[in-house]
Protein backbone atom coordinates (compact mmCIF):
# COMPACT_ATOMS: atom_id res chain seq x y z
CA UNK A 1 0.00 0.00 0.00
CA UNK A 2 1.06 3.68 -0.74
CA UNK A 3 1.70 6.35 2.09
CA UNK A 4 -0.89 8.97 1.59
CA UNK A 5 2.09 11.24 -0.07
CA UNK A 6 2.55 8.78 -2.45
CA UNK A 7 -0.81 8.08 -3.30
CA UNK A 8 -1.68 12.29 -3.23
CA UNK A 9 0.90 12.63 -5.81
CA UNK A 10 -0.05 9.90 -8.11
CA UNK A 11 -2.61 12.23 -9.84
CA UNK A 12 -4.47 15.70 -9.30
CA UNK A 13 -7.56 17.60 -10.26
CA UNK A 14 -7.76 20.46 -13.09
CA UNK A 15 -8.28 23.66 -9.54
CA UNK A 16 -4.66 22.35 -8.14
CA UNK A 17 -5.97 20.13 -5.27
CA UNK A 18 -5.55 16.55 -4.72
CA UNK A 19 -7.62 13.95 -6.09
CA UNK A 20 -8.39 11.96 -2.70
CA UNK A 21 -7.94 14.06 -0.30
CA UNK A 22 -9.68 17.64 -1.64
CA UNK A 23 -7.83 20.26 0.67
CA UNK A 24 -9.17 22.42 2.81
CA UNK A 25 -12.51 24.04 1.65
CA UNK A 26 -12.08 27.83 0.01
CA UNK A 27 -15.53 28.71 1.78
CA UNK A 28 -18.55 30.52 -0.26
CA UNK A 29 -17.70 32.16 -2.86
CA UNK A 30 -21.24 32.60 -5.02
CA UNK A 31 -23.07 35.76 -3.84
CA UNK A 32 -25.82 33.44 -2.33
CA UNK A 33 -23.20 31.67 0.00
CA UNK A 34 -21.72 34.71 1.03
CA UNK A 35 -25.33 36.27 2.07
CA UNK A 36 -25.90 33.08 3.92
CA UNK A 37 -22.44 33.71 5.66
CA UNK A 38 -23.47 36.98 6.73
CA UNK A 39 -26.65 35.89 8.20
CA UNK A 40 -25.19 33.01 9.72
CA UNK A 41 -24.29 33.00 13.11
CA UNK A 42 -20.62 32.88 13.08
CA UNK A 43 -19.07 33.67 16.35
CA UNK A 44 -19.42 30.33 18.89
CA UNK A 45 -17.48 28.65 21.80
CA UNK A 46 -15.63 31.30 23.97
CA UNK A 47 -16.45 34.01 21.58
CA UNK A 48 -19.97 34.87 21.67
CA UNK A 49 -21.56 37.33 23.99
CA UNK A 50 -22.57 35.16 26.02
CA UNK A 51 -19.55 33.35 26.91
CA UNK A 52 -17.98 37.05 27.57
CA UNK A 53 -20.50 38.09 29.93
CA UNK A 54 -20.07 35.13 31.71
CA UNK A 55 -16.11 35.72 32.06
CA UNK A 56 -17.16 39.29 33.26
CA UNK A 57 -19.41 37.78 36.08
CA UNK A 58 -16.72 35.23 36.65
CA UNK A 59 -13.88 37.78 37.25
CA UNK A 60 -16.16 39.95 39.56
CA UNK A 61 -17.27 37.06 41.72
CA UNK A 62 -13.62 36.67 42.23
CA UNK A 63 -12.88 40.41 42.74
CA UNK A 64 -15.40 39.97 45.70
CA UNK A 65 -13.94 37.06 47.25
CA UNK A 66 -10.50 38.32 47.24
CA UNK A 67 -11.83 41.38 48.70
CA UNK A 68 -13.84 40.01 51.36
CA UNK A 69 -10.62 37.19 52.35
CA UNK A 70 -8.51 40.18 52.71
CA UNK A 71 -11.53 41.82 55.09
CA UNK A 72 -11.85 44.99 52.28
CA UNK A 73 -15.65 44.85 51.82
Amino acid sequence: MLEDQEVALVGGVADGRCRLHGGLSTGPTSPEGLARLVQARTVHGGYGAEMRHFRELVREMREDARRLRAGRF
